[in-house]
């Protein structure tokens, strides 16, 4: 079998499983491929039940988004354009206008006889077939907002371990932005910005101007089975700098180039109450700055320079308040884009569960059950 002919007929069948489960998304599953947001509050089951067959959607969709199907140009309009444009040249080039007027509607006249004939209207319905197939292509896989896969590999798996921690009927809020980055909505200003003087400035380039950008990814509020408060949210701080080099011609018109960096803070709040838990002897004088005690020793690489690491205690009254912010810095490739601020997908440090499990098991480490509570931090 011809490899083309095997490709199309297994991009067939990638786009017919795709629709397939599209057709069974409700209309707030479908709404929320369209405006590429996720609010609200539900309980953990409810919430794997709205996002798995989405996730199921845009796995297929991601596979079936390998292949390419083009649109075929019909062969009877072509012929028939073909002979047109042969009978103009002939015009044009030798005036044979006795010739062309008895050839030219001889062979239209050839041309749809042709496709009258069985093997002219299984070729008709071949490329109407193809079209079709293309259509729903470009309308299924492309017209539908494609989702950042990060968005089945780790929001659906984190509602699934948090369900575990929570009580079936609690509610889970949730908050999780998956849409492009908009210049206009998530610009914002910096009051530490720091001087001309502070940045190096490419070879034959002066430093100009910095812009930031603030785009919270994601958000949830969870209360867990011993009564403890869980926040956790996921934020990218965008640094995009601008550079001149000035070009000495007659518009004096400058050149300028654009450097970015990307900077993705993850920040885990636990409020613990009081009557089940105490903090560990190592903190009996409750500084405000813990260390990190963990077995591992691997929430990130703190080796490297641009990333950043702290544990903090509050006390809340009748809960002990543990925040953990970590961060981690990377550099930008593509910047504008039709107007939208626009990050290429690999860019990004999105955690997996386990992550999440190394930094639960830190909290789990500031403090001692003072009751035989069951193990739910």
């Amino acid at each position: 079998m011809d490899a083309q002919v095997l490709n199309t007929m297994i991009a067939y069948q990638a786009i017919a499983r795709t629709e397939k489960i599209y057709k069974q998304l409700s209309h707030e599953q479908r709404q929320i491929i369209d405006d590429q947001i996720i609010e609200g509050s539900h309980t953990p089951g409810e919430w794997i039940n709205l996002i798995a067959k989405i996730v199921q959607y845009d796995a297929m969709a991601d596979e079936a988004r390998q292949f390419k199907i083009d649109r075929p140009i019909p062969s009877r309009d072509a012929l028939l354009m073909i002979g047109g444009v042969v009978a103009g040249v002939f015009l044009l080039a030798f005036q044979v206008w006795a010739w062309v007027a008895m050839v030219l509607p001889l062979y239209w006249l050839l041309v749809f006889a042709y496709f009258l004939l069985p093997v002219g209207k299984k070729v008709l319905r071949k490329e109407a077939k193809q079209r079709a197939m293309a259509r729903k292509y470009a309308h299924l896989l492309f017209d539908y907002s494609d989702l950042p896969n990060h968005f089945r590999k780790f929001i659906l798996p984190l509602i699934r371990e948090l369900a575990t921690m929570m009580n079936s009927n609690d509610k889970l809020e949730l908050h999780v932005n998956l849409g492009p980055k908009k210049q206009a909505i998530h610009r914002t200003e910096r009051e530490d910005e720091p001087s001309n003087e502070a940045y190096d400035a490419p070879e034959s380039y002066v430093y100009e101007n910095s812009e930031f950008y603030n785009y919270p990814l994601m958000n949830i509020r969870a209360r867990l089975k011993d009564g403890s408060y869980l926040n956790f949210n996921i934020e990218d701080m965008i640094r995009n700098r601008r550079y001149i080099r000035r070009v000495f011609v007659e518009d004096d018109q400058n050149e300028e180039i654009w450097k970015g960096t990307m900077r993705i803070s993850y920040h885990l709040q636990v409020l613990l109450r009081k009557s089940l838990y105490d903090l560990a002897s190592k903190h009996a004088h409750k500084s405000s700055n813990f260390m990190v005690d963990d077995v591992d020793k691997t929430v990130l690489d703190l080796r490297a320079r641009d990333n950043a690491f702290l544990l903090s205690y509050v006390d809340g009254g009748d809960t002990h308040i543990l925040n953990i912010q970590a961060s981690t810095v990377t550099k930008l490739q593509r910047y504008y884009y039709f107007g939208d601020f626009e990050v290429d997908q690999e860019l990004y440090y999105i955690p997996d569960i386990d992550f999440l499990k190394r930094l639960l098991r830190i909290i789990k480490h500031q403090v001692k059950p003072i009751k035989n509570v069951a193990d739910n931090t």
